[in-house]
């Protein structure tokens, strides 16, 4: 099957979890049988990070960098699918332009695709972070697509009462990936020294706070810490240390997903910045009882890894992973619908455009014309010979 598939999620940012998500639902959709592309929209970060981009471009085929409206309009074929997500696609907090991600920027006979999709926080936090008319604009959004699938229960909830959609649930897809994927990509890592017993940190928004609990593991076990977060690692060496190490301290959701995935105990700790909720479902869900600390000042009451039946969890994942890209295979070959739907969020889209265009247009005038009176102000406060100096230079008559 060649039809093209075109996913819309994180995967050019500076972020470990967020790039491997995306390369993992790009290898599913990929192994279903269709032809996924990454949407570039890194222009809009004004930032690339050729670590990730490297990586990508070595595993993931992905469409030329799209700057402006027509952009998009020229790579979807009539009869292309739009997926956006995994990771926090919903939340406003995390995008400059929420309208990609609401995938308001498709046709009106892309299918429009959610997959495994967060808004990163729970309905009270998210309310917080989100005013009323984003809110309007993304509840007309999100009832224009075919089909929504998050990751988190918080998630569902705030569908469901924030939006009136009944959205169903999909494990991460770096769930669903064998793990004879992560074997080759490790395969691919560099050959670097590393201790023969360590602990690996991978930990965000790194303070004080941090550094001595690092510090303060590495003396209890008397084992080195291995830093993976801004570390310079590739991708493949990040997974080849996260596989290897004795145990994993993190306050990531990814971070905690891949000690996980390669049967690691780890200490989690929450990160404010990010929420719990995510930790929360897949805790529930693969029926692991463990403790999340709080506070990173948990870690100093005497607390340690705790054992994990990772027999029962891997039978589980394999369970949740097929539900998954059932779900996914099933969404893929629906029938596009919601045509009234799209066409009430893209009037609504194009309504905004023009506004803000105009807007801009409306700024950028303003300021031509302080900058010209300025210039004037200035120049006419200059003594008149230097001003005849100015105007022969500038080939005035």
């Amino acid at each position: 099957m060649n039809k093209k598939v075109y996913i819309h999620n994180y995967w050019y940012v500076t972020n470990y979890g967020a790039t491997l998500t995306a390369y993992a639902l790009y290898s599913v959709i990929d192994e279903i049988g269709y032809s996924p592309l990454l949407v570039d929209i890194s222009s809009y970060q004004r930032r690339k990070n050729y670590l990730f981009y490297d990586f990508i471009n070595k595993y993931c085929k992905k469409t030329k960098t799209l700057t402006k409206y027509s952009d998009f309009q020229e790579i979807y074929d009539k009869d292309s699918i739009c997926i956006s997500g995994s990771d926090q696609v919903f939340r406003p907090k995390l995008s400059n332009n929420l309208d990609k991600f609401l995938l308001n920027y498709t046709g009106l006979n892309n299918k429009k695709i959610a997959i495994s999709a967060s808004f990163g926080v729970n309905k009270e936090e998210y309310l917080k972070e989100v005013d009323e008319n984003t809110l309007d604009n993304i509840k007309i959004a999100l009832q224009s697509f075919d089909y929504i699938s998050v990751r988190e229960n918080a998630g569902q909830e705030i569908c469901k009462d924030l939006f009136d959609i009944n959205a169903d649930y999909i494990i991460d897809p770096v769930f669903m990936l064998n793990k004879k994927n992560y074997a080759k990509l490790i395969d691919n890592a560099e050959t670097i020294e590393i201790q023969k017993e360590y602990i690996a940190s991978y930990t965000f928004d790194k303070n004080e706070q941090n550094i001595k609990a690092d510090n303060f593991i590495s003396n209890k076990y008397n084992l080195p810490i291995i830093e993976l977060d801004k570390s310079g690692a590739s991708i493949e060496n990040w997974l080849k240390t996260v596989q290897n190490c004795k145990f994993l301290l993190t306050n990531s959701y990814h971070g905690m997903c891949f000690a996980i995935i390669f049967n690691k105990p780890f200490i989690c700790t929450i990160n404010g910045t990010a929420g719990s909720s995510r930790i929360d479902t897949i805790m529930k869900e693969l029926g692991l009882n463990i403790k999340i600390l709080n506070s990173i000042e948990d870690i100093y009451t005497n607390y340690e890894p705790e054992y994990i039946d990772y027999d029962v969890v891997n039978q589980k994942i394999t369970q949740l992973a097929k539900e998954g890209v059932d779900k996914i295979k099933s969404a893929l070959e629906m029938p596009v619908g919601k045509l009234e739907e799209k066409k009430d969020s893209k009037i609504q889209f194009l309504e905004r455009l023009i506004i803000k265009t105009e807007n801009e247009a409306s700024l950028s005038n303003l300021l031509k014309i302080e900058l010209w009176n300025l210039w004037l102000k200035i120049f006419y406060n200059i003594p008149p010979f230097i001003r005849v100096i100015i105007q022969y230079l500038r080939g005035a008559k």
